[in-house]
């Protein structure tokens, strides 16, 4: 007989996903406004075989000067030539590192891009540029206004992908909690609740660096029940024969 919260949870998470494939699906650019980019260095990341982006159309801001520290091991240019006055994008490209007579050389260079505003204001941005040897966790950079940047860390801090392939936030893990003490699946005292509100709050505050691996140990929780917490939020009252299915999958 299946008596502990915990063991009835953890086999709702069986039930949702007998082989837990959970991953992360984080958001494609850092989203950045131009308030606190031009007061702050950004870290931004370049991997072997692919091209990152540096994006200020979004703030219609075009692109009126280019410099780097290093230029041994990166290539930076404009979407567009600087003397057209419509190029908005830079985009990133490391290299195999070359050697020039006389030029000094870094394992972090910077990339400094000044733009204009169609009011005629300057901003310069400092970006530290990161050679990763990893895959690729996000596109680039975009500098965007306030409102936007708001919106989408506050609703949109960590996306989880589960095995159903839905795509989710940690809100949808909120809902999908409330429903399982709501169900009777856990009790609001079960240490597990505790764990997956950790993962919850951590997620929430993790999008420079959404590592589903590092969440679940941080927080000390099973793949399989973070999955099985993202179906239930899915699960609407109208859905057919859910509790039923659930609870006869455990009767003794």
């Amino acid at each position: 007989m299946i008596q502990s919260p915990l063991s009835k949870l953890a086999l709702i998470s069986l039930l949702l996903s007998s082989q837990p494939k959970f991953a992360n699906a984080s958001p494609a650019y850092d989203l950045i406004p131009t308030e606190e980019a031009t007061q702050k260095i950004i870290p931004t990341s370049v991997y072997p075989g692919r091209l990152t982006l540096i994006d200020f159309s979004q703030v219609k801001q075009t692109i009126i000067y280019i410099g780097q520290g290093d230029n041994s091991k990166l290539i930076v240019v404009p979407d567009l030539p600087l003397s057209s006055n419509q190029a908005t994008s830079a985009i990133l490209k490391p290299i195999q590192p070359l050697r020039f007579p006389g030029a000094t050389t870094t394992t972090k260079t910077n990339v400094i891009i000044k733009t204009v505003n169609q009011k005629g204001e300057i901003f310069t941005y400092n970006f530290e540029i990161n050679q990763a040897n990893q895959k690729a966790k996000q596109l680039g950079v975009k500098i965007v206004p306030r409102s936007v940047a708001t919106i989408t860390s506050s609703h949109n801090s960590c996306f989880l992908k589960l095995n159903s392939n839905r795509t989710i936030t940690a809100n949808d893990l909120n809902i999908g909690l409330s429903r399982a003490i709501t169900l009777g699946y856990t009790q609001p005292n079960d240490p597990i609740v505790g764990q997956i509100q950790k993962f919850i709050f951590l997620a929430q505050n993790s999008s420079a660096d959404c590592s589903i691996p590092n969440l679940l140990q941080q927080s000390g929780v099973d793949a399989a029940i973070i999955n099985a917490i993202g179906e239930i939020s899915f699960a609407r009252p109208t859905t057919p024969n859910l509790k039923t299915e659930i609870e006869q999958g455990y009767r003794p």
